[in-house]
């Protein structure tokens, strides 16, 4: 086994605190000189000064100094959320003394007394009680135990007032006060006064080494060596190269590598370089990531951007802006950020998301250059990863590429728009001739030679089917650089436009069916075309109706059970509201006006109950009077 899980038992009341104490006797190294200062400072009898503990956000200063100074031993005040001078007193209070803390119920019995004062009437008791409160609460100090005042900067008090404060209980109460920032910029704010208020200042740097083993300890991860890998070594050298501090940070990353390496199939297990790339890629990002160093967008095309910009460099584009990935790759010279080894689509789920699902997980290891059997990776995968393969194998797949594309092999949308993105890239480096344009044109005869042999896909349903192979195809994003994305876009376009034009012929075969449905059971008819809660919706956006020639509906509408002419006409009411939200749904909103018309002159013909039913029918479909006259002969009219 690769790695263990400890075997999760009843926990026994102490071993919370055991890995605790373990933690902070891990955590001291580097930091062994806050522990020394921090107990000769508390050991002073009202020493004139306070100490301010900083550090980077994360590197764990809250935690070492309750490691150092228990809640028995200490009054801790959390400054956060604070609004005024009264409100940080009285939380010192109430820690000084729990007893006697619960001042409210003395305030409402100061409140119910009505005072009468000779010459004012009587007193606003509100203000009086908040008066006594508040004048008690700020003379009754204890000094026995030291203060620690953490989360200085996230308190609304203004910062000078918060410094009277503690200078008021260091000098005038002869209190022991030690203050935790955890921002860098709020200690620069009060440079200049705070050296008249604390007589040290303590910078906690993080204890890495230590604080990995901890977080292994009480996440029960065992990370063991497999086929010469070390994980730890692996993970905290990527961590430690990111010049990032935060400990929680580290945490979450150590976390999410179990997470990573759990889900993978025992074949991978073996094979070291694999995991070894695996791993330092998706620590690279994951904690750029966790850091705001990169958003959502860098995660994706990462050998891309860096080969673009270096591309742009050679051709002396030096006022290009370097992406955050080329800052990332300098810094990390180890990781091989083009991998493909966890693929844009595993990379953004399991760091956006954190949905680590193992299928893909392993897909995108099984296609990668690590395990995919000679011969079965795609001529365009291996086009992409021309930089880990040699040249012999990258020109024969070069090669093989453009005759599966010659020879029309390629029907997957998305496996089309990698061929044309790749052999845009190839022209645009020189490396085949011919220019964007060339490739372009011959991508779109490519996909009009599919849909005349029948064999483009029709469009699936939903407005949104597009997204789907929109900006990737099997997990990797397409090869689209700013030279060509104008002409690779056209390419695009006209791929979704053809596989709406494919769409026709199946529309046209579902109609007898549809008007089958629709003469027996009109409910049926509407889950069919509108969105219900427990329908079968299965035209969305497809505009079958509009295949229908109008004067054959309106023969099965009349013929139809009289107890489906309501969901008919609601049908024929929420397709045209659809088609304002839907373009593509603009020819069934001309159909209908086109059979409200035909109905409206059949009803002309008709006398009682007959006409009144009709006429109450087209009601429910909504006002039409407004349209053109003359559209039904448009839109109405049988197809040629």
């Amino acid at each position: 086994m690769w790695f263990t899980r400890r075997k999760r038992n009843e926990p026994e009341a102490s071993q919370g605190q055991e890995l605790q104490k373990k933690r902070a006797e891990n955590i001291e190294g580097a930091n062994s000189y806050i522990d020394n200062y921090l107990s000769y400072y508390v050991s002073r009898q009202a020493p004139g000064y306070a100490v301010l503990v900083t550090g980077d956000w994360g590197v764990g200063k809250t935690y070492k100094i309750r490691g150092l100074l228990s809640e028995e031993k200490a009054n801790y005040v959390s400054l956060f959320s604070l609004n005024s001078i009264e409100e940080i007193e009285a939380a010192v209070f109430a820690q000084m003394f729990p007893n006697k803390a619960s001042l409210k119920g003395l305030s409402d019995k100061i409140s119910a007394i009505n005072l009468g004062v000779p010459g004012y009437g009587s007193v606003g008791i509100n203000g009086l009680a908040s008066l006594i409160i508040g004048n008690f609460v700020k003379t009754q100090v204890d000094a026995a135990k030291p203060i620690i005042f953490d989360d200085l900067e996230r308190c609304s008090v203004k910062l000078s007032k918060i410094l009277g404060v503690i200078n008021r209980y260091v000098e005038h109460h002869g209190c022991r006060v030690i203050v935790i920032a955890h921002e860098k910029k709020i200690v620069d704010s009060f440079q200049n006064s705070k050296e008249k208020i604390f007589g040290h200042t303590l910078r906690l740097e993080p204890d890495i080494d230590g604080a990995y083993g901890v977080f292994c300890q009480l996440s029960e991860i065992l990370f063991g060596k497999f086929e010469g890998v070390d994980i730890k070594s692996e993970v905290l050298g990527v961590f430690k190269e990111s010049n990032v501090k935060s400990l929680r940070i580290l945490r979450q990353v150590v976390e999410d590598v179990d997470r990573l390496l759990s889900a993978l199939d025992a074949r991978h297990i073996p094979h070291g370089p694999a995991i070894i790339e695996a791993v330092r890629l998706f620590c690279a990002l994951s904690i750029a990531y966790r850091a705001s160093e990169i958003s959502d967008g860098d995660l994706v095309r990462r050998g891309d951007r860096i080969n673009s910009y270096h591309f742009s460099l050679a051709r002396n584009k030096s006022d290009d802006v370097a992406p955050p990935i080329i800052a990332l790759a300098e810094r990390h010279k180890l990781v091989r950020f083009s991998s493909s080894v966890l693929n844009d689509d595993v990379i953004t789920q399991t760091i956006s998301f954190g949905n680590f699902d193992p299928r893909r997980i392993n897909e995108s290891l099984d296609n990668s250059e690590f395990f995919a059997e000679k011969g079965k990776l795609p001529a365009w995968r291996l086009v992409m990863n021309f930089n880990a393969l040699d040249d012999v194998t990258v020109n024969a797949a070069i090669e093989e590429m453009w005759r599966q594309f010659t020879e029309r092999q390629f029907v997957q949308s998305g496996e089309i728009l990698h061929v044309v993105a790749l052999q845009m890239m190839l022209v645009t480096r020189g490396v085949i001739d011919g220019t964007i344009n060339d490739v372009a044109n011959e991508a779109l005869c490519y996909i009009d030679d599919l849909l005349r042999q029948g064999r483009l896909p029709p469009r699936e349903r939903g407005h949104r089917w597009a997204e789907t192979f929109g900006r990737s195809h099997d997990g990797v994003q397409y090869w689209v650089e700013d030279e060509y994305r104008d002409e690779f876009q056209r390419v695009f376009d006209h791929l979704v436009h053809q596989r709406t034009v494919a769409v026709e012929k199946n529309l046209i075969d579902s109609v007898p069916d549809l008007l089958e449905v629709m003469k027996v059971d009109g409910e049926k008819f509407f889950e069919k075309l509108c969105y219900t809660r427990d329908g079968s919706l299965e035209f969305d956006d497809l505009p079958v109706l509009a295949h229908i020639p109008v004067e054959l509906f309106v023969e099965f509408w009349l013929n139809s059970n009289r107890a489906g002419w309501y969901w008919i006409a609601h049908t024929l009411k929420e397709r045209k509201r659809a088609a304002a939200q839907y373009p593509a749904l603009e020819s069934e909103a001309l159909w209908v006006l086109a059979v409200v018309r035909s109905m409206k002159r059949i009803a002309a013909r008709e006398k009682g109950v007959r006409k009144l039913r009709i006429e109450r029918t087209l009601e429910l479909v909504g006002e039409t009077e407004h349209s053109d006259p003359g559209a039904d002969e448009d839109a109405g009219g049988e197809r040629k």
